[in-house]
């Protein structure tokens, strides 16, 4: 499984790319960093996609709250 990472030191932001056995990093902006989590959907949950959001569970909360919310009764 390839997962996708962000390192940041002082002089230098880094896309890290993680294969069993096997890591790379790129010198990347926050910009190109996200455009690669979208291009390997790893960006937000998709369905039928495992990443860190189905993996951990990220957002669940926040979308559960917003589905529970109930309307105000405006009187």
């Amino acid at each position: 499984m390839l997962v996708i990472r962000r390192r940041v030191t002082r002089q230098q932001a880094y896309t890290v790319f993680m294969l069993p056995g096997h890591d790379e990093e790129w010198p990347t902006s926050d910009y190109e960093h996200q455009r690669i989590l979208e291009l390997f959907k790893q960006d937000r949950p998709y369905e039928g996609i495992h990443n860190d959001f189905t993996d951990y569970r990220i957002g669940e909360r926040d979308k559960e709250h917003l589905t529970s919310a109930k309307p105000k009764d405006r009187r």
